[in-house]
Formats: C-alpha cells, sequence, structure tokens
C-alpha cells in the first residue's frame, strides 16, 4: 500500500502538477496564481485516483483480513 501513495503522489503532483503550474503561470501571465492552480489540478487528479481507487474496495474482506490478524 505505501508504494501505491508514493507512485500515485510523484505522478500527482511532478508528472500532473508541475507542467500545468509551469503551463498556467508563464505563459498565460497568471504568475502565482498559475501556481496554485495547477497545485490544485494535482490535488484534483489525486482525489479522483483515491476515489475510484478505493470506490471498489471489498470492505467486508478487509474486516476479515483485520480480524484474522487481531
Amino acid at each position: 500500500m505505501p508504494n501505491v501513495v508514493t507512485y500515485s503522489t510523484i505522478i500527482g503532483y511532478y508528472i500532473i502538477g508541475v507542467p500545468f503550474m509551469i503551463l498556467l503561470s508563464y505563459p498565460t501571465g497568471l504568475e502565482v496564481r498559475g501556481i496554485w492552480l495547477g497545485f490544485g489540478i494535482a490535488n484534483f487528479s489525486l482525489i479522483m485516483y483515491y476515489t475510484y481507487k478505493y470506490v471498489g474496495v471489498d470492505w467486508n474482506m478487509q474486516i476479515r483480513i483485520i480480524q484474522s490478524k487481531i
């Protein structure tokens, strides 16, 4: 599980966020607002990924796995 979080954060912020920050801040002239918009886009992409990832989890099975470890 930590690998999924690590890799998705790297992809969300560095692969998606930084290019949007650069494109929105300098060419469009938004400057600091463009950086914040790019950061918001990166966070939104991570929210969408985590929502997609965890909607399909079988929570009853996860409960049984945890109960078997206790």
